[in-house]
């Protein structure tokens, strides 16, 4: 996901990924670093995961972390 995942946000991503993932029953969300995430945020993925679940399938949430120069 690109930018933040806030309230204001959360409707978006989540037709967004209804329609993206389909049936699918294994998915990964890759966060990118300097993510804004606020409770609604965290909810909408608690969410994505229990739906992966309910259907035995698999959601993973990995956050991409850029090399900082030393």
């Amino acid at each position: 996901l690109d930018g933040d995942l806030s309230i204001y946000e959360v409707a978006d991503y989540h037709q967004e990924l209804v329609e993206k993932l389909g049936s699918a029953t294994s998915a990964t969300i890759e966060l990118s670093q300097g993510l804004e995430m606020d409770t609604a945020g965290k909810q909408f993925l608690i969410s994505l995961q229990k739906q992966f679940q309910a259907t035995g399938g698999d959601l993973t949430v990995q956050v991409k972390v850029k090399n900082q120069p030393r």
